[in-house]
């Protein structure tokens, strides 16, 4: 067989979607090793209070004290505000002394103090501001592994578009008016999304509460927002579900990495989460038809993509309105 270069093409396709399997296999196996091997706690600490411990909350509510490494004193607390009566951040003082060697850093809602393979994150604070309450997590290998296991999904992934988007270039022209049909709608939408979203940012910016305050806010929601456009649109063009698909997962990775930094986990199993990965399942397996053929039936991914567009519309609107989840923010 002639390699030619759209072989050669499908060829880097292929090998990105069994690297991004392989990247799902190591957030699965890393998800494993927190699940049985995290450690998690919290520290209550009074202004000019040190402490080399701190407590793990038991299932009866009952504290258990474990050693830290290192000492860590709260020596000062201050608040952000850009509007009369609503903070924009938080910012928390704390010192680090292990042994001779010592070191301040400031963290915030969305900057974890990072010390030892533990993660030290700001969690609530007494109203006169001379007491805060930090959560304690320790991590290293459950959540390493699933770190690499993401970022190995996203090289793959940009991987995969740039082979999909030569191939395009590579094909005839029939199918390449064809595609760039479907191209067109595509960025218009994108195009659409992002003309509507930026304008709005600057007016609610100083709305917003302080764990919204991140770059990852735009990332997160704007990607995961025209995966959803692509995913309604993939039950016309089903080729956009792989493009669609992937977005959601980058989506839902970015998602993680802020949950990560923000909440101490990259997975808690919220309502919004949970419903966010079943949407993902349902839209990968028609892309999985050698096992599934049925689905390669025009009349029966139709209507699978309406069952599809009804988990959609459950994990874009239901959760909000008819579960609690702590990604509701009003």
């Amino acid at each position: 067989m002639l390699n030619t270069p759209t072989s050669r093409t499908s060829s880097a396709a292929r090998w990105s979607l069994w690297l991004m399997h392989l990247s799902f296999i190591a957030i699965i196996v890393g998800g494993i090793i927190t699940y049985f091997h995290e450690k998690t706690g919290t520290i209550y600490l009074k202004m000019q209070e040190t402490t080399h411990e701190y407590q793990e909350v038991r299932a009866d509510q009952s504290f258990t004290p474990h050693p830290l490494p290192f000492y860590l004193k709260f020596e000062a607390f201050t608040v952000a505000r850009h509007l009369p009566g609503r903070a924009n951040d938080y910012y928390n003082l704390l010192s680090v002394r292990d042994g001779e060697s010592k070191d301040s850093c400031w963290i915030t809602v969305n900057r974890p103090l990072l010390s030892h393979g533990y993660r030290i994150i700001q969690a609530s604070h007494d109203e006169d501001y001379r007491g805060v309450y930090l959560d304690v997590i320790y991590d290293p290998w459950g959540t390493g592994i699933a770190f690499a296991g993401m970022l190995l999904f996203m090289i793959s992934a940009i991987y995969y578009f740039f082979a999909k988007i030569h191939s395009c270039f590579e094909r005839s022209k029939k199918i390449l008016i064809s595609g760039q049909k479907i191209i067109k709608n595509t960025a218009l939408t994108v195009l659409v999304t992002i003309l509507v979203l930026l304008p709005l940012t600057p007016m609610f910016e100083g709305y917003l509460q302080p764990i919204l305050r991140t770059p990852l806010l735009h990332l997160h929601v704007g990607i995961v927002i025209v995966s959803y456009i692509l995913l309604i649109l993939s039950t016309w063009h089903r080729r956009l579900l792989p493009y669609a698909t992937i977005l959601l997962s980058i989506g839902i990775i970015l998602g993680s990495v802020w949950g990560s930094i923000s909440w101490g986990t990259y997975w808690s199993w919220d309502p919004k989460e949970t419903w966010a990965l079943i949407t993902l399942i349902v839209y990968a397996l028609p892309m999985h038809s050698r096992f599934l053929p049925f689905l390669r039936k025009p009349g029966v991914y139709r209507l699978y993509s309406i069952l599809c567009l009804l988990i959609l519309l459950t994990t874009y609107l239901g959760v909000n309105y008819l579960m609690e989840s702590k990604h509701s923010y009003v």
